[in-house]
């Protein structure tokens, strides 16, 4: 009985990882943002806003997870701003499933001062690091003249697990507790005849 239901279990593994491969394409991904340093927030002319540093931002964007190519639907605030509704003019966007290196620049089309950047896209070495840069208030009046670095990060990406994945691995789960249940029953009736 439990070596047909063992059975059962691989072939449906078997089947879904048939139909991942055969249906891979645009998948979501989780992309997690950890601001470490906020130089110039909170602050009078500045409109991102930290309750505590470092703070962990969560979102998600699609993308294909095959091949190369650039990100869509992205969903993300940081420090009390949506990134892509403030920021929705795009300088660079791709995105690499196979390294899950992504470089993404948008600027507030009202001010080519005010950016956000994901990834190494001004020329900076890590592949994974974030950072918000507002310099729409450049005047002798703007106590942050001159240094408009707002704030800075990392980021990591992770893909989201489909529905199937998560149904195999609820599979997998119940045969393991229905197993070790039976093993209990039985090391109970053993006792019970010694």
């Amino acid at each position: 009985m439990l070596r047909a239901f063992r059975l059962t279990i691989a072939c449906l593994a078997g089947m879904f990882a048939m139909q991942a491969q055969v249906q891979a394409a645009i998948v979501s991904y989780s992309i997690s943002v950890k601001v470490t340093a906020a130089p110039n927030a909170p602050g009078a002319y500045v409109p991102w806003s930290f309750t505590s540093l470092p703070s962990t931002f969560v979102g998600t964007f699609d993308a294909d997870d095959t091949v190369a190519g650039a990100i869509t639907n992205l969903s993300l605030s940081i420090g009390g701003i949506d990134i892509f509704a403030t920021h929705p003019l795009v300088l660079v966007n791709s995105f690499d499933p196979a390294t899950r290196t992504l470089n993404w620049i948008s600027i507030d089309p009202s001010s080519s001062l005010s950016a956000v950047s994901l990834g190494s896209g001004f020329g900076v070495t890590p592949s994974n690091y974030a950072v918000g840069i507002d310099s729409t208030f450049a005047g002798p009046e703007d106590p942050y003249l001159g240094n408009t670095q707002n704030w800075v990060g990392t980021f990591t990406v992770n893909p989201v697990p489909e529905p199937s994945t998560l149904a195999i691995c609820g599979i997998g789960a119940c045969a393991a507790g229905i197993r070790s249940a039976r093993r209990r029953r039985s090391e109970k009736l053993q006792e019970s005849k010694a």
